[in-house]
Formats: structure tokens, sequence, C-alpha cells
């Protein structure tokens, strides 16, 4: 009986695979050169006429190898080659500690949460419940990141106000740091993952019932949890 399940799995993982590879032939051919913007998932999906999960582990491989980069509200691009640590020293946020960032969120994201409850479209609901239900089920650790920070930015997205878009692009970019990598890792035990999961069903319960204030409280509530964890694992 469990013989299916296994023949689908191994289906998953050779999809997987020639689409690891379809990319990066591509980009060995220089069809797509370093800095070129990659097509978006849903165009990978339709191209390779692949589930979406498929897709995004393949990328997920890809990122994990440097192949490629993946920025939050900016897309997908070919990497270049590995930057030294002193570049990461001149991006301009040298200087802001894991308290700084998590302030910062604190301050935007429940402000952002009348915004979004109003002008949400029904895509950026089923977006943020679908990064929910991927959540459950990411066991590896570069997944869950980056469903992580899907989730955050679709709410983000959702204020459809450009400044405070940019504004956590920016807060991103700190976050994609190696440094914050190693902090990361070290506060996500399954224990805290499962927390977050709870938090997160809170945070889309009320973001569908466009409910601004719980959205407000539930972040609020998520974050502070976030930065009690990251700065007891900080050296900083």
């Amino acid at each position: 009986m469990q013989q299916p399940q296994r023949n689908v799995r191994e289906v998953s993982r050779q999809q997987t695979e020639l689409i690891r590879k379809a990319i990066v032939e591509k980009i060995e051919s220089k069809e797509w050169d370093v800095g070129d913007r990659l097509p978006t998932e849903e165009a990978l999906v339709r191209q390779f006429q692949a589930a979406r999960n498929t897709v995004r582990k393949a990328m997920t491989a890809l990122e994990a190898d440097g192949i490629i980069e993946r920025h939050v509200g900016r897309g997908t691009f070919v990497a270049g080659p590995k930057q030294e640590m002193a570049d990461e020293a001149d991006d301009g946020y040298a200087l802001c500690s894991p308290a700084d960032v998590m302030e910062a969120r604190l301050t935007l994201e429940p402000a952002i949460a009348r915004l979004a409850v109003v002008r949400a479209s029904p895509a950026d609901i089923r977006k943020a419940k679908w990064c929910l239900e991927q959540l459950a089920t990411a066991d590896d650790f570069e997944e869950h990141e980056k469903l992580d920070a899907e989730l955050h930015w679709t709410i983000i997205n959702a204020s459809r106000n450009e400044l405070y878009k940019k504004i956590y692009i920016d807060i991103n970019t700190i976050r994609n740091r190696s440094e914050w990598r190693t902090m990361k890792l070290a506060s996500l035990s399954q224990e805290v993952k499962d927390a977050y999961h709870e938090e997160h069903g809170e945070i889309v319960d009320a973001f569908a019932a466009r409910d601004a204030s719980r959205l407000a409280a539930s972040l609020t509530k998520h974050l502070e949890h976030v930065g009690s964890n990251l700065l007891a694992s900080s050296r900083f």
C-alpha cells in the first residue's frame, strides 16, 4: 500500500532535479546571465507543467548552491560571484543590530494592518492561506524561511503603499545577511516552529477576516516572540 506514495515522492524528486538542471543550463549557456531576473514561480509552474512545491524545491536547491538569489518583493535573480564579508559590511546596514530590525518590524507591520485588510485582494488572502499551509510541512530551514518571509510580505504588499514596501525590502536585505542566517538557525527549534505556526495561523485568520485590530495584535504578539528568541541567540 505504501508503493504509490514512494512513487509519487520519486517522481517529485526527479521533476525537481529536471527543473534544477534546466535552469542551470539556461544560466551556463548565458541565456540567463548574472543579474537577470528569472521568471516567476507561476511562470515556471506553467513552463515545466509541475506542481508549485516541486518548482519551489528546485529553486531552494539552486539558491543553496549559490546559483540564484531570491529577494522578497523583488524577485529571483541569477547570482554573481560570491561576495566577500567585507562587501556585506559596505551595504549600508552594517551598524543595524537585531534589536534595531525587530523594533522597526514591530513599528511597521502592525501599523500596516488597517491598510492591508482594506486593500487586500482575494488573491492576497489566498496567497496568505497558501503560505500557511505550506509552512505546516516545511521541514527544510531554507524553505521555512522563504515561506515565512513570503507570508509577511503578502500582508505588507496588500497595503499597496510603495514606501512601506520599500522599507520592508530594506529590512529583509538586512535579515538576509549571513550572520542573520546563523542567528535564525540557532533560534528555530521544532518547538519554536510549532509556536510560530500557531501564531501565523492567528495572523492569517485575522487577515482573511479583514479584522485590522486583531491582525495588528496578532502581528505584535508574533514579532515580540520572534524578537525574544532571536535576541536570546544573538551575540550582539
